[in-house]
C-alpha cells in the first residue's frame, strides 16, 4: 500500500512574513520532483486547471520514493474526463483544482503514457484538423492522409478552444456526453491504475478579496503571494505552486495588471488579437526561483501547459531551454517555461494552491 499523502491548499494570513533572501530554486533539476515530469501541451483544449493539477499530484508523490519511473505519471485528460461526470459537471473544463484535488482519491491516477497510446491508436484522428491539432498537442505529429481534411465543428463558438467532450468522445467512440466518455476513460484506465490516499484538502481563498491600490491592502497582498509561493518552493520536501492568473502580461508585457481591485479577481483579464490570442485566465506551476540580474527582487519559473516553446512569449521574458538549469540532452526538446519577475506575476496573481507532500 502506498504511504498516504496530505492535500493542503496553502493560505497565508496577513501575519505571514515575506521571504528575506531569493535563493535558487529549481524543482525540475536531477533529483528533484519535475525533473522526470513532462511539460504538458493542452492544445486548443480549455483545460490548463487540470494540467497544472496533475503536475502538482506527482510532485508530492515523487517523495513516496523518488522514482517517479515505477509507477504512472498522472494523465490530465483521464482526471479530466474521471472527474468532471462524477462532480455534475456536463463539460471537462467545468471541474477547478479544487475539485480535482477532491476527487483524485477516488477517481486515482491514469497513465499518461498508456492514455496517450490509446487516444492516438483512433482511426478517427484523421477524419479532420481538430483531431490532428489534438494529436499534435499529445507529441505526435500527424500528416493529413486527405487533402480535404477539414475542421469537425469541435470548436466552441466564438472560442478558439475545442469542446473537450466532443473531442474525446470522436476519439473513442462514446456518445456525446461526459458521463459517456468517462465510463470509457474508466475502461481504458483499468489496466494501469494507482490510487493514491489523500486527506481532505483545507481550502481558504485569503487573497480573493478586494484592495485599494496602493493600501496597506494591497502591500500586504503582494506579501503574503509571495510567502505563499516560497512556501512551497521552500518547503523540506519542495513542491510546485500551482498559480491561478492572468496570463495576458506573459505574452504583452505592457499590460500587466489583470487583477481587478474592486474584486481581486480577473476581471481586467482579457486577450485581443494584439496580444497574440489564446488564453486569458489560466492555471500553471511554478517551478524555479532565482535573484533578479539586478539582485534587487526575485524572479520565478512558469512551467505552462502550451508545449515546449516560447514563442508565444513577450521577449521581455526569458525563455528557459535547459532541462533543470542543465543543458538540454541531445535528442531532447526542452523548453516551455518562463522566467518572470516577482512584481509583474503577482499583478496578475489570483491565488496560489500546493500540494503538500508528507
Amino acid at each position: 500500500m502506498f504511504r498516504a499523502l496530505g492535500l493542503l491548499i496553502f493560505s497565508i494570513t496577513a501575519a505571514a512574513q515575506p521571504s528575506i533572501e531569493c535563493s535558487t530554486v529549481r524543482l525540475d533539476a536531477p533529483g528533484k520532483p519535475l525533473y522526470e515530469l513532462p511539460t504538458f501541451d493542452q492544445g486548443n483544449l480549455p483545460l490548463c486547471e487540470v494540467h497544472a493539477t496533475a503536475l502538482a499530484i506527482d510532485s508530492a508523490r515523487f517523495y513516496d520514493n523518488g522514482n517517479r519511473t515505477s509507477r504512472p505519471v498522472t494523465s490530465p485528460i483521464a482526471l479530466a474526463a474521471r472527474t468532471a461526470a462524477r462532480a455534475g459537471f456536463a463539460k471537462l473544463q467545468g471541474p477547478t483544482i479544487e475539485t480535482y484535488l477532491k476527487n483524485i482519491s477516488i477517481v486515482g491516477v491514469c497513465d499518461h503514457d498508456e492514455m496517450t497510446k490509446q487516444l492516438l491508436s483512433s482511426p478517427a484522428l484523421d477524419s479532420c484538423s481538430e483531431l490532428q491539432e489534438f494529436a499534435d498537442s499529445l507529441g505526435q505529429k500527424r500528416a493529413p492522409k486527405s487533402s480535404t481534411n477539414t475542421s469537425c465543428g469541435f470548436m466552441s463558438q466564438g472560442m478558439k478552444e475545442a469542446d473537450p467532450v466532443k473531442i474525446l468522445s470522436a476519439l473513442t467512440g462514446t456518445g456525446p456526453t461526459a458521463r459517456e466518455v468517462q465510463r470509457k476513460f474508466d475502461e481504458m484506465c483499468a489496466r494501469n491504475f494507482y490510487q493514491p490516499q489523500m486527506s481532505k484538502p483545507v481550502m481558504n481563498h485569503h487573497f480573493n478579496k478586494p484592495f485599494k491600490p496602493g493600501s496597506a491592502e494591497e502591500r500586504d497582498r503582494y506579501r503574503s503571494l509571495g510567502v505563499s509561493i516560497d512556501a512551497a518552493l521552500d518547503a523540506a520536501k519542495p513542491v510546485p505552486p500551482i498559480i491561478r492568473y492572468c496570463s495576458r502580461f506573459l505574452r504583452n508585457s505592457k499590460y500587466p495588471a489583470g487583477i481587478d481591485p474592486e474584486t481581486a479577481g480577473i476581471t481586467n483579464c482579457t486577450l485581443t488579437d494584439a496580444d497574440g490570442g489564446g488564453h486569458g485566465r489560466h492555471a500553471s506551476v511554478i517551478v524555479g526561483r532565482k535573484p533578479s540580474v539586478d539582485g534587487n527582487g526575485c524572479m520565478y519559473l512558469i512551467r505552462n501547459s502550451y508545449g515546449t516553446t516560447c514563442n508565444d512569449y513577450d521577449k521581455k521574458w526569458e525563455c528557459d531551454k535547459t532541462r533543470g538549469g542543465l543543458p538540454c540532452p541531445a535528442g531532447q526538446t526542452c523548453g516551455g517555461q518562463v522566467w518572470v519577475d516577482k512584481a509583474s506575476l503577482i499583478q496578475n496573481l489570483q491565488d496560489v494552491i500546493y500540494v503538500n507532500a508528507k
